[in-house]
């Protein structure tokens, strides 16, 4: 089974810079399901996007990081299923 994990640990994250991140994630990140049925769940980076971003909001920069998987047509399938 897939996971989406966010660190640093997000109860150290100011709730505006989560915020910001997480929609972040939902326009950047897809999600696929194996193609054998077995109930896995991927996430990916759209196609065309960097795996690093740098946001200036406010007066904080926001560094993001994906470190996801990707997207390999022989064992998964995509969903539009939003899991975020």
């Amino acid at each position: 089974m897939g996971h989406l994990m966010i660190t640093p640990d997000i109860s150290h994250l100011p709730q505006h810079i989560y915020n910001f991140a997480k929609i972040k994630a939902k326009t950047y990140l897809d999600t696929a399901t194996d193609n054998k049925g077995l109930g896995c769940l991927f996430f990916f980076l759209k196609p065309g996007l960097s795996k690093q971003w740098s946001y200036q909001y406010g007066p904080d920069t926001v560094n993001i990081n994906y470190n996801v998987d990707t997207f390999d047509p022989k064992y998964m399938i995509i969903t539009s299923v939003k899991h975020l």
